[in-house]
């Protein structure tokens, strides 16, 4: 079977929908299906530069619809070649492209012009003799929320008008909807109006098993944030370059976002991707982790002050609290904000003598996100929306309990898993999450930690999810 899957972007920066790709490809190339990506990115994009998929990257896109206007020639070209199209994500021109192209060239399979296409040139010859079929996996984008949540008024009316005129004829269109848990495909239901899809398959979503700890994961995660270096423990064993030891981890700041740098025997300072921290003597203060997109939905000023709060409600009862890593790109005007808000609220705390830590560690990738994964005490994700949530996956992975909203999609599965504590997305209820992990003994967080490898081997392996996909995509669901 040959898929071809069809979204705006590749760049790990947009967020889950990408990532589920990059994850669900190898499983299903196990399973016979060859799959190719056209995308509208920068072909010399530097997050394409090792990429192991095909991916045709045509150009970036123009204005907040992402317009191209090599999309729709490639599309009307290369189609044919597939049996099977996916579109991912909704709202942008990827979508209303795959639809134009498509019923053109049903047109002309149904006027029967056979002596029309037999001058067109071999490549198009076959157009209109064999169509593939054509899925949407929408990724969350049917979400009531965004219709509901006040700060996007303006943008719900825009939406609303966009399905009218034209993106409920995508889903019309469609043989089919791909939703990631069940909870997504119930929700797309009620925010608008007409809404017939032809089939609503759940189809799950696999995330890869991650890879197995090693020193340098650690080393590279704590380049981005040496703060949690504890500076009255901590030893760091000689370089290799050289006899002198590391004598002062210097630091300075650029952009809102920590950068880094190992100082050795009076030397120049060491590149923050370069550190080498070696020694079991190494003493790491205990960190809560949020690692995600920095964006409103993600309920990240509940997250800094229900944090802050918890420490001033706690400080007389306890001596410190962990640290709390807040680890995306910082590169956004909302980012800064949250800057400005987490650096607020931790002096506010100091002047008031509780303990607590704040640290923006910048977008993390590689070992560095492994790094921090493995590092941490639980992972937090207080989302007002949330569609599944491939970082709260990863986590579990990773035998961490997660702290997560009850706006999480899969939170169900997780809380009847015992894999972690879920909770309300108001700041009560972030201070509360926050307040139980915190309060619990060291037996129940480890009975907590022990469910998460059956929670994600049960529900998430990438392989179970391959043939989910393959199964709806083939009929037999």
């Amino acid at each position: 079977m040959n898929i071809l899957r069809v979204i705006p972007s590749m760049d790990p920066k947009m967020g889950g929908p990408c990532q589920g790709i990059r994850n669900s490809i190898p499983e299903l190339a196990a399973l016979g299906c060859n799959n190719e990506i056209v995308c509208l990115d920068d072909p010399a994009a530097d997050y394409l530069t090792d990429e192991l998929l095909t991916i045709h990257a045509l150009g970036q896109g123009t204005g907040p619809w992402g317009r191209h206007p090599d999309l729709k020639p490639w599309l009307a070209e290369h189609l044919p070649r597939f049996d099977i199209v996916i579109i991912h994500g909704l709202w942008q021109y990827h979508s209303y492209a795959v639809t134009t192209v498509m019923q053109r060239l049903r047109k002309r399979l149904a006027a029967g012009t056979s002596a029309t296409l037999a001058k067109r040139k071999k490549t198009e010859s076959h157009s209109c003799s064999r169509l593939p079929r054509v899925f949407v996996m929408p990724h969350g984008m049917l979400d009531p929320w965004f219709q509901k949540d006040p700060s996007r008024r303006l943008k719900a009316y825009r939406n609303w008008a966009y399905w009218k005129l034209i993106e409920r004829q995508t889903i019309e269109m469609a043989d089919g909807m791909l939703f990631t848990c069940q909870k997504e495909l119930e929700l797309a239901r009620k925010p608008f109006r007409p809404y017939r899809p032809r089939r609503e398959l759940n189809v799950g979503y696999g995330v890869a098993p991650p890879p197995t700890e090693t020193p340098a994961m650690r080393n590279a995660f704590l380049a981005t944030c040496p703060e949690l270096i504890n500076p009255l423990t901590a030893t760091m064993n000689r370089m290799a370059a050289g006899p002198s030891e590391c004598q002062t981890i210097s630091q300075r700041w650029k952009g809102g976002s920590h950068v880094s740098a190992v100082v050795s025997g009076g030397a120049a300072p060491v590149n923050s991707g370069a550190i080498e921290l070696k020694g079991t003597e190494l003493e790491i203060k205990p960190y809560l982790l949020f690692l995600s997109r920095i964006h409103p939905k993600k309920g990240i000023d509940l997250l800094i002050n229900g944090y802050v709060d918890v420490a001033l409600a706690q400080h007389t009862v306890r001596a410190s609290m962990p640290d709390l890593v807040i680890a995306g790109p910082t590169d956004s005007t909302y980012a800064s904000s949250m800057q400005l808000l987490a650096s607020r609220r931790a002096e506010e705390a100091r002047q008031r003598g509780a303990s607590c830590a704040i640290h923006f560690s910048g977008m993390l990738t590689g070992d560095a996100k492994w790094g921090a994964f493995y590092g941490c005490e639980a992972f937090v994700l207080p989302s007002h929306q949330e569609n599944f949530g491939i970082a709260v996956v990863e986590a579990l992975a990773c035998r961490k309990a997660v702290l997560i909203s009850d706006q999480v999609n899969i939170c169900d599965e997780i809380s009847a898993a015992g894999a972690g504590i879920v909770r309300p997305t108001t700041a009560t209820g972030v201070s509360e999450v926050l307040s139980l992990w915190l309060g619990m003994s060291d037996e129940s967080r480890r009975r907590i930690t022990d469910q998460t490898t059956a929670c994600y081997q049960t529900h998430y392996q990438p392989r179970q999810a391959a043939s989910q996909m393959l199964s709806a995509l083939e009929g037999r669901t």
